[in-house]
């Protein structure tokens, strides 16, 4: 009758155990195809003056409501394009670039939508530095390999 009843328990205890690591296998299969697909969103930037390509302009995405909460960054190609990977969700694009003003656009960005985002022009700054001189004294006296020169 002892063994009879371990027998039995040892069959429960093995047929939960089946079943606790079939049930993690299928929810740990299907937690992928829920993910969160991310959007490539695409876009170009010009010289808003002379239609110039822009290159090397650094394009960032932040999050709407929280500007320091940068989501991802990259700069435009040599051909002034730029690709970025995001969620879905509203974001601030930013198009940065020393000697221009900063363009910042508010984007949705959602399943399905067109990811390309169009032409960004931006502004050349009208800030210049002034003139800047610079001057140097020769020194008085040199130290040649062989000898002093005054």
């Amino acid at each position: 009758m002892g063994n009879i009843l371990i027998t039995v328990f040892i069959s429960i205890m093995m047929n939960k155990w089946i079943f606790i690591v079939v049930s993690a296998m299928l929810l740990f299969s299907v937690l992928p195809a829920q993910a969160q697909e991310k959007i490539k969103l695409q876009g170009l930037v010009k010289d808003s003056v002379n239609q110039e390509l822009i290159v090397y302009a650094t394009v960032s995405l932040f999050k709407k409501y929280d500007a320091k909460s940068l989501v991802i960054n990259t700069f435009s190609d040599n051909k002034g394009q730029f690709i970025l990977n995001s969620d879905t969700g509203n974001y601030m694009l930013s198009v940065d670039l020393m000697g221009y003003n900063r363009l910042t656009r508010s984007i949705r960005v959602y399943a399905g939508m067109l990811t390309e985002l169009g032409t960004f022009l931006i502004k050349p700054s009208a800030n210049q530095l002034q003139q800047v001189n610079i001057t140097a004294q020769k020194p008085l006296i040199e130290q040649d390999r062989d000898k002093l020169v005054l």
